[in-house]
């Protein structure tokens, strides 16, 4: 087997052992869980949220139980606490397809329009990136920055593309990244 296809292989054993912690990690039943006033969990109620999950009270019926009851967050005389923990399938069932549509865009819109500061800064520095290259070591740096630990991941992966794609010109494509920092890190107080 030649290094290319190990390389692949390598790269697909990864993906799929990250995807199946992902997916082992989701929470796919609905639950609740009874809390007592100094933090121990007394109890937890595995089930199914019968209708909306952020109403109070929750509609549940328990999984051993043929009877739905009412679960309430408001503590009892005791002073415990209900805390209710949908599952994936609860929250896209409860999902508002035209809100999140909507915050998707404007997520969108925002990342594009932050990264064209980026790209302009490299465009003054005549380091002749195109806008959309700009984007795409963009939004790669902005999944790193999801999926690494620490909170600059992103930009040490995008300084990495940058300077592979200006090998000759490595201080100034560095420079960008890092006065790009600088800029977003200011409008944060202007």
């Amino acid at each position: 087997m030649n290094r290319s296809r190990l390389v692949v292989l390598l790269k697909i054993l990864v993906v799929t052992i990250l995807l199946s912690v992902i997916f082992y990690a989701i929470d796919w039943q609905d639950r609740y869980a009874i809390v007592a006033p100094d933090g121990e969990q007394v109890e937890t109620v595995y089930g199914k949220i019968l209708g909306r999950w952020d109403l109070e009270p929750v509609h549940f019926l328990a999984k051993d139980s043929s009877e739905p009851r009412w679960v309430s967050r408001i503590a009892d005389p005791q002073g415990r606490t209900t805390v209710i923990s949908p599952g994936i399938l609860t929250y896209l069932a409860n999902l508002d397809f035209r809100w999140f549509g909507f915050g998707a865009v404007a997520f969108a819109v925002f990342v594009i329009i932050i990264n064209s500061r980026w790209w302009w800064l490299m465009r003054v520095n005549g380091l002749g990136v195109g806008f959309f290259e700009a984007q795409r070591f963009a939004w790669i740096g902005l999944f790193c920055s999801n999926v690494l630990p620490g909170a600059t991941g992103g930009d040490v992966v995008k300084a990495v593309y940058i300077v592979r794609r200006c090998s000759g010109d490595r201080v100034r494509a560095v420079v960008s990244v890092v006065v790009d920092r600088i800029v977003g890190l200011l409008s944060l107080l202007f």
